[in-house]
């Protein structure tokens, strides 16, 4: 419940500041910096995990509600720059809480595929929801209003993941070096997999978010100068895609724990990369059916179940790494940003088609460590 509360909040911010910001006030440069603020404060949880780890990881856990406040300024708040300040803030707790939740889950390593689904079910009926509710509440409320509603449910997402962890008690002998040491020699060797995957999916992500908004247009569905354009937006951006993926996820998750998950990564990959290439080609109602498809459980399922198997007693110093790789990723998109135009197809799909191939190509060398 709280994990799902969590992302309820995160898409409903999503869904609305893609377009939005992206399209109606600032320019598509903006969502790239979004996206690069979005990852980027994540380099610190890996800290904060082993922190958790050491110290207990409720206590920890309490930090992460100052994101409730950042989520109200972020939607009220006009200046672009403190837009970006409080959306940097907003993510480095909402990754904090995330980190905290996960790392109960990994810690049953025999079930860590079914049971990462479960807690993905979870996830993705919040997103769905966020996104499916978010256009339309925004549209029919003041938008202090609906500042304060999605900030109401990030905190008790919060909450509900304090009251409901199940970890298990923490051995705090070996010491936080010990946990940053054990952690790093135990998945440094997929580092770059996850980083090359994580900028190809920020890029491909934000590129056709945007592009999504203007294909629903070209379908006539709605007005083209109509608001009801947004409701769309939302269903399809992540309420559908959730709907369709709900019922493999538990599938994917018996599939891992049978010992598939290199197999489940080395697809989820090739998926990425063929989607992202051929997407902004594409008529408005096949890119819809091409969105839809469920790609996303695959790929965040194997990964987690493999870097759980490599990391016994440290599995909160061991989310908080992973979430740390996302925020190189985030840098990287800044980075890139300042010097390309990722907003245009030629440079987003030179970042694309480069990420993902890399990706598979070290998958594949080295895909006999991914054993358990």
């Amino acid at each position: 419940m709280g994990l799902g509360l969590l992302n309820t909040a995160y898409s409903m911010y999503v869904v609305i500041s893609r377009p939005l910001y992206g399209n109606d006030v600032y320019g598509e440069w903006f969502v790239f910096y979004l996206v690069s603020a979005e990852y980027t404060p994540a380099l610190f949880s890996f800290i904060v995990g082993g922190l958790s780890d050491v110290y207990g990881r409720r206590r920890v856990l309490w930090l992460s509600l100052l994101g409730s406040l950042l989520l109200w300024h972020l939607f009220t708040v006009e200046n672009w720059v403190l837009k970006i300040l409080a959306v940097a803030g907003y993510a480095f707790s909402h990754n904090l809480a995330v980190t905290i939740a996960l790392s109960s889950v990994l810690e049953d390593r025999v079930n860590v595929g079914r049971n990462y689904s479960w807690a993905g079910l979870a996830s993705g009926a919040g997103w769905g929801v966020g996104s499916t509710i978010a256009w339309p509440l925004l549209l029919n409320t003041p938008v202090e209003t609906f500042a304060y509603i999605v900030s109401a449910t990030y905190a008790l997402g919060v909450v509900l993941v304090a009251a409901g962890y199940g970890g298990k008690s923490r051995d705090s002998a070996g010491g936080l070096k010990t946990g940053f040491a054990e952690t790093l020699r135990r998945v440094k060797w997929i580092t770059p997999l996850m980083l090359a995957s994580y900028i190809g999916l920020a890029v491909g992500g934000a590129f056709n978010s945007l592009l999504m908004d203007e294909k629903i247009r070209q379908l006539r569905i709605v007005l083209n100068e109509g608001a009801d354009g947004r409701y769309l937006y939302g269903f399809f951006y992540g309420g559908l895609p959730v709907l369709l993926g709900t019922p493999v996820r538990p599938l994917i998750g018996r599939l891992i724990d049978k010992g598939y998950a290199k197999e489940a990564l080395a697809a989820a990959l090739t998926m990425y990369l063929t989607l992202f290439t051929i997407l902004p080609f594409t008529p408005p109602l096949l890119f819809i059916i091409l969105w839809l498809i469920p790609v996303y459980p695959l790929y965040d399922t194997s990964l987690y179940s493999i870097i759980s198997w490599k990391t016994e007693r440290f599995e909160a110093s061991a989310t908080g790494f992973t979430a740390s790789v996302t925020s190189l990723a985030g840098i990287s998109i800044l980075v890139l940003n300042t010097v390309l135009k990722i907003e245009r197809v030629e440079f987003y799909l030179a970042l694309t088609i480069s990420m993902f191939t890399l990706s598979i190509t070290y998958l594949l060398k080295t895909r006999g460590q991914l054993n358990r």
